[in-house]
């Protein structure tokens, strides 16, 4: 499940034009539609609140969701509140969160792939004539707008600001040198 979370999270990525993490002023530079000032006073304030010990993970989880939000998505103050009222601290509770929401993709993909079943079943199983209508049903995709139904929900942000995956090869690759 972790490595589906993290296809998708890669995949939504893609989509999205690259930004460095990296930056010589960093609180002046915006990441997506998210200020650079706005990203450093919601991991001062996780700081603040829990401690010096979850600061890089704080700035990371905060870049992260940052640089996915967009101005559909909410305000700078929507978003700084987003990450303070739903910031994991603790490893006990990202522990939990990760259990929820692997539970949950795995509900949602469970059924989405049974009604895909059942939809196609006149055209995958012989069940005597299929009727055009049938084949329309057949062609539909249940999980067309997941992806975009998480972020509005804001379920995705809540995931990169806690979980940490690493959503580019090459800030992976920037880390480890």
């Amino acid at each position: 499940m972790k490595k589906f979370i993290f296809i998708l999270i890669l995949f939504t990525l893609s989509l999205l034009p690259g930004q460095s993490s990296e930056t010589n002023n960093k609180e002046a530079k915006e990441i997506g539609a998210i200020p650079g000032l706005v990203v450093s006073k919601v991991t001062d304030a996780l700081v603040a609140k829990y401690g010096e010990a979850v600061r890089e993970r704080a700035l990371k989880g905060v870049e992260q969701a940052a640089r996915l939000w967009q101005t559909p998505d909410g305000s700078p103050s929507d978003f700084e509140n987003l990450c303070l009222v739903h910031f994991s601290a603790s490893d006990q509770d990202r522990e939990s969160l990760f259990n929820i929401i692997s539970k949950n993709y795995e509900v949602l993909r469970g059924l989405f792939n049974k009604i895909t079943l059942a939809l196609r079943e006149p055209l995958d199983m012989d069940t005597g004539t299929i009727h055009p209508v049938e084949s329309l049903f057949g062609a539909y995709n249940v999980n067309s707008h997941l992806e975009e139904d998480l972020f509005q929900n804001k379920i995705a942000f809540i995931t990169v600001l806690n979980l940490n995956f690493c959503l580019s090869p090459f800030l992976q690759l920037r880390e480890t040198k």
